[in-house]
Protein backbone atom coordinates (compact mmCIF):
# COMPACT_ATOMS: atom_id res chain seq x y z
CA UNK A 1 0.00 0.00 0.00
CA UNK A 2 2.83 2.35 0.77
CA UNK A 3 4.21 1.60 -2.67
CA UNK A 4 0.89 2.60 -4.30
CA UNK A 5 0.88 5.93 -2.49
CA UNK A 6 4.41 6.59 -3.66
CA UNK A 7 3.48 5.71 -7.25
CA UNK A 8 0.53 8.08 -7.21
CA UNK A 9 2.71 10.88 -5.86
CA UNK A 10 5.29 10.24 -8.57
CA UNK A 11 2.62 10.24 -11.26
CA UNK A 12 1.36 13.61 -10.02
CA UNK A 13 4.83 15.05 -10.27
CA UNK A 14 5.18 13.71 -13.81
CA UNK A 15 1.89 15.33 -14.85
CA UNK A 16 3.05 18.67 -13.45
CA UNK A 17 6.45 18.36 -15.10
CA UNK A 18 4.80 17.43 -18.41
CA UNK A 19 2.45 20.43 -18.20
CA UNK A 20 5.37 22.77 -17.46
CA UNK A 21 7.36 21.28 -20.34
CA UNK A 22 4.40 21.73 -22.71
CA UNK A 23 4.02 25.37 -21.66
CA UNK A 24 7.74 25.95 -22.23
CA UNK A 25 7.59 24.31 -25.66
CA UNK A 26 4.60 26.48 -26.64
CA UNK A 27 6.34 29.64 -25.47
CA UNK A 28 9.53 28.68 -27.31
CA UNK A 29 7.50 28.08 -30.48
CA UNK A 30 5.82 31.46 -30.06
CA UNK A 31 9.24 33.05 -29.61
CA UNK A 32 10.51 31.39 -32.79
CA UNK A 33 7.45 32.69 -34.67
CA UNK A 34 8.11 36.22 -33.39
CA UNK A 35 11.69 36.09 -34.64
CA UNK A 36 10.48 34.78 -38.00
CA UNK A 37 7.97 37.65 -38.18
CA UNK A 38 10.76 40.13 -37.41
CA UNK A 39 12.77 38.69 -40.30
CA UNK A 40 9.80 39.02 -42.65
CA UNK A 41 9.32 42.66 -41.65
CA UNK A 42 12.91 43.76 -42.20
CA UNK A 43 11.83 46.25 -44.87
CA UNK A 44 9.89 48.05 -42.12
CA UNK A 45 12.54 48.38 -39.41
CA UNK A 46 10.22 49.81 -36.74
CA UNK A 47 7.80 46.86 -37.12
CA UNK A 48 10.66 44.40 -37.12
CA UNK A 49 12.04 46.01 -33.97
CA UNK A 50 8.61 45.74 -32.30
CA UNK A 51 8.57 42.01 -33.06
CA UNK A 52 12.03 41.67 -31.55
CA UNK A 53 10.96 43.47 -28.38
CA UNK A 54 8.01 41.09 -28.04
CA UNK A 55 10.25 38.09 -28.69
CA UNK A 56 12.79 39.26 -26.12
CA UNK A 57 10.04 39.47 -23.48
CA UNK A 58 9.11 35.87 -24.30
CA UNK A 59 12.74 34.81 -23.96
CA UNK A 60 12.87 36.22 -20.44
CA UNK A 61 9.84 34.14 -19.47
CA UNK A 62 11.43 30.84 -20.51
CA UNK A 63 13.48 28.53 -18.35
CA UNK A 64 16.34 27.91 -20.74
CA UNK A 65 19.97 27.24 -19.91
CA UNK A 66 21.80 30.45 -18.99
CA UNK A 67 24.23 30.15 -21.89
CA UNK A 68 21.34 30.02 -24.39
CA UNK A 69 19.67 33.06 -22.82
CA UNK A 70 22.92 35.04 -22.84
CA UNK A 71 23.64 34.16 -26.44
CA UNK A 72 20.09 34.90 -27.59
CA UNK A 73 20.09 38.20 -25.69
CA UNK A 74 23.30 39.22 -27.45
CA UNK A 75 21.71 38.48 -30.84
CA UNK A 76 18.61 40.49 -29.85
CA UNK A 77 20.75 43.46 -28.82
CA UNK A 78 22.87 43.35 -31.96
CA UNK A 79 19.86 42.96 -34.27
CA UNK A 80 18.09 45.90 -32.63
CA UNK A 81 21.18 48.09 -32.94
CA UNK A 82 21.62 47.18 -36.61
CA UNK A 83 17.95 47.88 -37.30
CA UNK A 84 18.25 51.27 -35.60
CA UNK A 85 21.14 52.23 -37.88
CA UNK A 86 19.61 50.81 -41.08
CA UNK A 87 22.05 47.93 -41.42
CA UNK A 88 19.51 45.42 -42.71
CA UNK A 89 21.99 42.77 -43.82
CA UNK A 90 23.67 42.66 -40.42
CA UNK A 91 20.27 42.70 -38.67
CA UNK A 92 19.14 39.78 -40.83
CA UNK A 93 22.30 37.83 -39.95
CA UNK A 94 21.76 38.42 -36.21
CA UNK A 95 18.11 37.35 -36.41
CA UNK A 96 19.02 34.22 -38.33
CA UNK A 97 21.69 33.42 -35.73
CA UNK A 98 19.07 34.05 -33.04
CA UNK A 99 16.67 31.68 -34.74
CA UNK A 100 19.36 28.98 -34.93
CA UNK A 101 20.17 29.53 -31.27
CA UNK A 102 16.51 29.03 -30.34
CA UNK A 103 15.88 26.01 -32.54
CA UNK A 104 18.99 24.19 -31.33
CA UNK A 105 19.28 25.34 -27.69
CA UNK A 106 21.01 22.18 -26.47
CA UNK A 107 23.97 22.63 -28.81
CA UNK A 108 25.09 25.88 -27.14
Amino acid sequence: MNMTSHSRYGAGQNVTATAEHSATVRTLQQLQLSVAAALRKLQQPHRSLNELVDAQALLQSLKLPANVVVRASRHFTNAARYLKYGEMGAARWEMQALRRCLTQPRKF
